[in-house]
């Protein structure tokens, strides 16, 4: 594969794609990374800012429940215990089921599904104008 990588098109078929390679073209990773770059670029993004969030948020909580003191904050640690024991998947489901209430079942691309779909809840009207 990394032998491929570093052949042009047409050295590919000319050559033969298990032969070794003449001549390095670098062209195709260029071209691969100027595809790659943008949505990396949003995902460290995204991914940093998540995790600023989350560190913070925890942190604030832990000092508030450590250091201070206030009515409820034990029904509300052990309330943050038994969230813990709730397995991350089982909250995949209600949140599909959510989505798809709002969405009325449409397909997010027209590619995936044609014609009108009908389900209960959506009007004829909302469903096929997806």
């Amino acid at each position: 594969m990394v032998s491929n990588s570093l052949k042009t098109g047409v050295n590919i078929f000319t050559s033969g794609v298990f032969s070794l390679f003449t001549q390095f073209d670098y062209q195709n990773y260029v071209t691969a990374w100027a595809g790659v770059r943008q949505p990396l670029l949003n995902t460290v993004i995204v991914a940093a800012a998540s995790i600023l969030i989350g560190v913070t948020a925890a942190a604030l909580g832990a000092y508030a429940f450590s250091q201070l003191r206030f009515r409820g904050k034990g029904l509300l640690f052990t309330a943050y215990i038994a969230l813990l024991l709730i397995p991350w998947t089982l909250t995949l489901i209600p949140l599909f089921l959510t989505i798809q209430k709002l969405t009325c079942g449409r397909p997010s691309s027209s590619r995936t599904r044609t014609g009108p779909r009908s389900r209960p809840g959506c009007s004829s009207s909302s469903a096929a104008s997806g």
